[in-house]
């Protein structure tokens, strides 16, 4: 004749059941939980391409385009266009220079032979947590001047270079005084800039 199982030997061996299993678990780790990064309201977060590993924020209503890398550009070139007046080129340029400030001079030195080139304003910016230099200047191009559409016009240039592991980073502001005022872009580009992150 079967004995039957009183309900309080069920209950102990429940319990003894679960005290096992929790104490299987004790090794295990759950990893904290990853939060999107956050980004300031009216700006996008610039991830990088394949071959060019920055971040910054930039307005939301600039135009991104990711040119192909060439021979002066090993990395490519991301493009920003604000509203066909001004252009933001973001890139690594290849050369002979060996420092940030060999770079910046060097862009000057080729516009100041353009008309009406002044220098207004250079000397050191904040790339994120990374020292850099930054020259800006004008000049009047003529039609068939490379980097910006071939067209005569009034040019401010503001070009913004650091350094990271052995490589220079440039950020270059190009644009129409004509038809954008500096004033409503200057906000915007020191936010990209101080904004700015190595990825690599």
């Amino acid at each position: 004749m079967m004995r039957r199982i009183r309900p309080f030997v069920i209950s102990i061996a429940v319990m003894i059941l679960s005290v096992s299993t929790l104490g299987g678990c004790k090794d295990v780790v759950v990893p904290p939980a990853t939060t999107a990064p956050t980004v300031t309201p009216g700006y996008l977060l610039e991830g990088g391409t394949k071959y060019l590993s920055v971040s910054y924020e930039y307005p939301d209503d600039w135009l991104r385009t990711v040119l192909d890398f060439n021979s002066f550009y090993p990395k490519g070139q991301i493009k920003l266009d604000i509203n066909g007046n001004a252009w933001v080129w973001i890139d690594t340029p290849g050369g002979p220079w060996t420092n940030t400030n060999e770079y910046v001079q060097w862009e000057v030195d080729i516009w100041k032979n353009e008309p009406d080139f002044h220098l207004l304003n250079g000397g050191k910016v904040m790339f994120g947590d990374t020292e850099g230099e930054e020259a800006i200047f004008i000049y009047h191009q003529s039609p068939g001047t490379h980097q910006v559409p071939r067209e005569e016009m009034n040019v401010l240039c503001r070009v913004a270079a650091a350094e990271y592991k052995g490589t220079i980073y440039s950020v270059m502001l190009l644009m129409n005084t004509e038809r954008q005022d500096y004033a409503e872009i200057k906000p915007d580009f020191d936010h990209l800039v101080a904004t700015f992150k190595f990825l690599e």
